[in-house]
């Protein structure tokens, strides 16, 4: 899964990072610098793809399926702000010190 950023980390640090609007940014060092994924999956042999849609996701799994000779790599891209509910809900909470 690739969103370009540290998201679990940025949940602890601000978790309103998340929320819609140019207002709320990801820290710096929460941002994540643009890897190569197709770059690196033939750098170590393996056959690599990239989907940004479910659609996408449904036409490589079959392939997927079918290579047996080399390893795959699957970059899948999801939204920057795009938060599991389980993890926006264990930012929102208070620890007691």
């Amino acid at each position: 899964m690739s969103n370009g950023v540290y998201a679990i980390e940025q949940v602890y640090v601000d978790v309103t990072a998340f929320e819609a609007g140019p207002q709320h940014k990801f820290d710096s060092f929460d941002i994540l610098p643009k890897w190569d994924y197709m770059a690196l999956a033939q750098a170590f042999g393996a056959k690599g793809f990239k989907v940004e849609t479910v659609e996408e996701l449904k036409r490589v799994l079959p392939l997927i399926k079918k290579i047996k000779s080399q390893p795959v790599l699957v970059e899948v891209c999801i939204p920057e702000k795009d938060l599991p509910q389980q993890m926006a809900r264990l930012g929102n909470e208070t620890l007691p010190l």
